[in-house]
């Protein structure tokens, strides 16, 4: 019968292996080991955030809008230069203004000639106005200004 020499295991050729294998987890060990429990941080006394101070943009030239017209309404109609007539009892008016060019929430002033003879009630929007008879006076003015232009209208207090 023919049998098949045994191989006999070479203790020799796995040692190089077996070598390089334990000092790789060796070194890896001792690594981890170093990280763990020698790089411990200093405990100091200043902060360790530090803040930058970055000064702000100095803000560029402003343009101021400018308004080519206003106009104002009531009772469903635009006022003219004529004016309105308010009697002293009646019920407040409601007046609004349109500017040119249309804007969102602009800057409108509302004045009266005599504060004592009416009542001016500005709106949030500054574009409404309720106005109130207070005391018959004759004629008076009303103005509406924004961004420099001025509008100016009579309007004519008397009693019933």
């Amino acid at each position: 019968m023919d049998e098949k020499p045994k191989r006999k295991w070479n203790r020799h050729a796995i040692l190089p292996a077996t070598v390089g294998a334990l000092l790789i987890v060796l070194s890896l060990t001792a690594g981890i080991y170093v990280t763990r429990f020698t790089d411990k941080p200093e405990i100091t006394t200043e902060p360790t955030s530090k803040v930058t101070y970055i000064p702000a943009r100095t803000p560029g030239p402003t343009i101021t809008p400018s308004v080519t017209a206003i106009r104002l309404y009531a009772a469903g109609g635009e006022l003219s230069a004529d004016g309105f007539t308010a009697y002293v009892g009646d019920k407040a008016l409601k007046l609004t203004a349109e500017v040119d060019p249309k804007m969102v929430h602009p800057p409108l002033y509302w004045s009266f000639s005599d504060p004592e003879a009416a009542n001016l009630s500005v709106g949030d929007d500054r574009l409404s106005c309720s106005f109130t008879a207070l005391k018959p006076s004759g004629k008076n003015e009303l103005t509406v200004k924004c961004y420099g232009m001025e509008y100016t209208i009579p309007v004519y207090l008397w009693k019933r």
